[in-house]
């Protein structure tokens, strides 16, 4: 497997759990329609705002990374993107990471 892709599946929890969070919090989604433009389940969602999944890895404080996930967020919330544009546009962040390299 390729460094670009063993980031990618790292930090996918993370990512995945940063743009949940930012979906309930921010943006004012219920889990359940935050789950569905995750493309996950509303259990999920649950635990990613609980901070019981997606936890373990970090995304390390990336400004650039950080800002990128937030406006995946809003892009989401405001029913501009799938997910399956974002896992997409996650993959592509990653792979322009440092760490890829």
């Amino acid at each position: 497997m390729t460094a670009s892709i063993e980031l990618f599946m790292e930090l996918l929890p993370a990512s995945r759990a940063a743009i949940a969070k930012k979906l309930v919090e921010v943006y004012g989604l219920s889990q359940k329609e935050a789950g569905e433009r995750l493309g996950v389940t509303q259990p999920a969602i649950s635990h990613y705002t609980r901070n019981l999944r997606g936890y373990k890895a970090s995304l390390g404080g990336d400004s650039r990374i950080s800002a990128r996930i937030e406006e995946l967020a809003r892009k989401l919330a405001a029913g501009e993107i799938t997910a399956h544009e974002v896992t997409t546009e996650l993959f592509a962040i990653f792979q322009e990471s440092p760490d890829s390299q």
